[in-house]
């Protein structure tokens, strides 16, 4: 049942809808309307002679400019025999209008893998309603033959793949370990002045052999692997100036041979980590970590890492062609491994897909998606972001403050960026264009008037509009409340009772010029009075108090990591809410004159938060800070 709203900009009380209509980046074509020069038609026959026991569809691949500074496309493409399916991508690798790559998901665990470099198409696609993967081969930089590969097993459930004992770290995520034999040990390095990870991409001669056969090179395949990592950075919400990936270089390692007669993946790993040739290869281009790419030769067995931390001597791992380039991820969960992260924990699993696995590290997403540490043996889709206590993927969690595999990317980048010294300066990210929506995620009874702000980098829009549109699903369906209104920031929503008890509100901000980028968030009805009335004092209290101006001073504000309140004497108690008014810390200090509060938030996501200091006298101070 549609629910009808209406959203109120403030110092304008009017609307203006536009409608318009965009070329689909992705086209399916009929073969016998489309003139296809010379070397296009050679190459077109050639695919579907291959594939002539295969369904086959020819699509045109429509320029990326109008898209690159989207948050979010919806990705459309109509399939013969299940009808349109659609994707949403979260992120765009891009470089050039002809090299980029991009990911989209949507909620029935179907995936898109797609990246364009030098003009060439590599991508593929599975549709879990019919158990099919789709194969891009690209006959010229505008077109490609898409082929169907039904009742692909590739996801199947295969066992246990690490089943552990009791007492095997690799079960646990302990903070009580220390030292080299640790899980969590990180080598100590010096500071680096960056936190980008140079990552060499070697092939055995199998390896290239498989990426030769389905039309690609082995040049291609390991930038993908690079937009792959960088994507999953974006996919999480981590900032790129806390960490980010580079392709060192590409090498064939031609000297190896893998063990294709035992299927010992774990002694060719050690082999790897100990081959002279691969080491040389290693120091002459600065390389931090180490990934051999192989053939398809460990049965069920489809990649390893030498080890489970962050060791400058142990940073190599293998990852079989077919499970690192067809969406299984498996080459970016190795790497993950050789900073530290890991996987739920496995001991004496009874089955390899027990529910109860989904509290750990292959943190689950919805009823179909799992993050990209899951360990693959149970037969779901994994999708390219790190567990996070606060990242939301598609609207679904991601993790939670036990499962938050993002945190140790962060916290290990600088180390591992440094396992190798005289890299190039890093230059700085590009600047952010749009940050986040400020405004209440839970709406209660009294709160009659919800307001919302988008805040966005004023030096990159000039002359901004601002358009307001709102989605039951937060993926398809987008309805535009408020379209083309200059002074339509912020907003005032006039009639949240007659909205869904969850809805997705998007904003999106763009000028003259043509620059656009949007974000969003979810916002809920919340029913528990005392809840809402405790917030609710929270929200008008800090409205009313300004933290700068008091006797308690907060800074940093914005901060990365850590904040410190000064002028506190005596004990205080503390209280952290997000903006959507969940209680998410709370604590207590004793401070003399000379002492400052301080209190962590690494863990804690971007975004607006409320903090309320209690003192011993029961005053209350309600204080504003932003997490970067």
């Amino acid at each position: 049942m549609k629910s009808s709203f209406f959203l109120l900009p403030l110092l304008f009380f009017g609307t203006l809808n536009m409608c318009f209509s965009q070329v689909p980046f992705i086209e399916v074509l009929n073969p016998n309307e489309v003139s296809l020069d010379s070397t296009e038609a050679v190459r077109y026959d050639s695919i579907v002679g291959f594939g002539e026991n295969y369904q086959k569809y020819l699509i045109r691949i429509n320029p990326i400019q109008n898209y690159v500074s989207l948050d979010t496309i919806t990705i459309s493409i109509p399939l013969a025999e299940i009808g349109e399916i659609q994707f949403v991508t979260t992120a765009i690798e891009y470089r050039n209008d002809s090299s980029f790559s991009l990911t989209g998901y949507n909620l029935s665990g179907g995936f898109l893998n797609f990246t364009l470099l030098e003009s060439e198409i590599g991508a593929n696609m599975f549709i879990p309603e019919s158990q099919s993967l789709y194969q891009f081969n690209s006959i010229s930089e505008s077109y490609a033959v898409m082929l169907r590969y039904p009742n692909w097993t590739g996801f199947e459930s295969i066992g246990c793949i690490t089943t552990g004992e009791d007492g095997d770290q690799e079960d646990y995520y302990p903070d009580e370990f220390s030292g080299p034999d640790s899980l969590n040990y990180a080598q100590e390095r010096s500071i680096c002045d960056h936190n980008r990870i140079r990552v060499l991409v070697l092939f055995t001669t199998q390896g290239r052999n498989e990426s030769f056969l389905r039309g690609s090179n082995m040049n291609r395949d390991a930038q993908r692997l690079i937009d792959e990592l960088n994507l999953s950075i974006a996919n999480t919400g981590i900032s790129r100036s806390r960490i980010s990936f580079a392709l060192a270089d590409t090498r064939l390692l031609g000297s190896f041979v893998e063990d294709d007669e035992d299927e010992d993946i774990q002694g060719d790993v050690e082999l790897l980590s100990n081959n002279q040739e691969a080491q040389e290869m290693r120091d002459e281009v600065l390389a931090d970590i180490v990934v051999l790419i192989t053939g398809n030769v460990y049965g069920n067995i489809f990649g390893v890492a030498r080890d489970i931390r962050a060791s400058e001597s142990r940073a190599y791992a293998i990852s079989t062609y077919e499970f690192t380039f067809n969406g299984n991820l498996t080459g970016t969960h190795e790497i993950g491994h050789l900073i530290g992260t890991r996987h739920q924990r496995c001991r004496r699993c009874p089955s390899a897909c027990d529910p109860k696995w989904s509290k750990y590290k292959g943190y689950k997403v919805g009823s179909d998606m799992r993050t990209i540490m899951h360990v693959q043996g149970c037969g779901r889709t994994r999708v390219n972001v790190w567990s996070s206590s606060g990242a939301k993927f598609m609207g679904q969690s991601t993790g939670n403050t036990n499962n938050r595999n993002s945190g140790i990317l962060k916290n290990r980048a600088s180390k591992v960026a440094c396992f190798r010294e005289g890299v190039p300066p890093i230059p700085p990210p590009p600047p952010l264009s749009i940050y986040y929506i400020e405004g209440p995620l839970f709406l209660c009874p009294d709160n009659a008037f919800p307001q919302y702000e988008v805040h966005y980098n004023q030096n990159v829009f000039q002359n901004p509009i601002f358009n307001w549109d709102i989605s039951e699903n937060g993926l398809f369906n987008w309805t535009t409340i408020i379209g083309k209104i200059k002074n339509g920031n912020p907003v005032t929503l006039t009639q949240p009772n007659n909205l869904p008890d969850v809805f997705w509100l998007r904003a999106t901000v763009s000028d003259p010029s043509g620059t656009t980028a949007s974000t969003t968030i979810q916002v809920r009805k919340r029913d528990e009075p005392y809840s809402c009335n405790t917030f609710l004092r929270i929200l008008r209290e800090a409205n009313e108090q300004d933290g700068t101006n008091s006797e308690y001073i907060l800074y940093p504000n914005p901060t990365n990591n850590d904040i410190f309140v000064s002028g506190i004497v005596g004990k205080v108690w503390y209280k952290i809410f997000s903006s959507a008014g969940e209680l998410i810390k709370i604590g207590t200090d004793n401070l003399s004159k000379d002492q400052e509060l301080n209190i962590s938030l690494t863990y804690f996501p971007a975004g607006l938060y409320f903090m309320e200091l209690i003192m011993e006298n029961n005053e209350s101070h309600v204080m504003k800070l932003v997490k970067k």
